[in-house]
């Protein structure tokens, strides 16, 4: 395998340039993560709210269905941006993730749109580039899995 400058093309498994540079990668990534700031910043601030409110309750407070489900849907929006994150950021480097970040990510982010019942139209750059990454790390590692065997 040949080596290259990252920063001016890339090479992808089987040796062929990658269509995009490490440069217009992360041009892309920061774009989307700017255009989806206020979904993340809603995110975050739901998840202090919780928790400041899971600080400010008495003792001995029994939680409701909706307590639970709605700390369960914080952990998932939590690790749905970790998952993009990642896979964004190894997709600038042109590495592959392992396989539980796409799909885990995929499944957290799609739960966490349907329990929210709320697709803002902040979050359709993150979605859009969210399933590129997806459709990247999949088959990219899936092709160096079968160049190892």
């Amino acid at each position: 395998m040949e080596q290259s400058n990252p920063y001016t093309s890339t090479v992808i498994a089987n040796d062929v340039p990658a269509p995009y540079s490490a440069y217009r990668r992360l041009t892309v990534f920061l774009v989307c993560i700017v255009l989806s700031t206020p979904a993340l910043a809603a995110s975050a601030m739901f998840a202090a709210g919780l928790a400041v409110q899971s600080i400010s309750r008495p003792l001995g407070y029994k939680l409701t269905g909706f307590d639970v489900l709605a700390n369960v849907v914080v952990v998932l929006a939590i690790y749905a941006w970790t998952a993009f994150m990642v896979m964004g950021i190894c997709w600038i480097r042109d590495r592959t993730v392992a396989r539980h970040w796409p799909v885990l990510g995929t499944i957290a982010g799609v739960i966490c749109v349907l329990a929210c019942n709320v697709f803002s139209v902040t979050v359709i750059p993150a979605v859009i580039l969210a399933i590129h990454l997806v459709r990247y790390h999949w088959a990219h590692s899936k092709a160096r899995a079968g160049a190892s065997t």
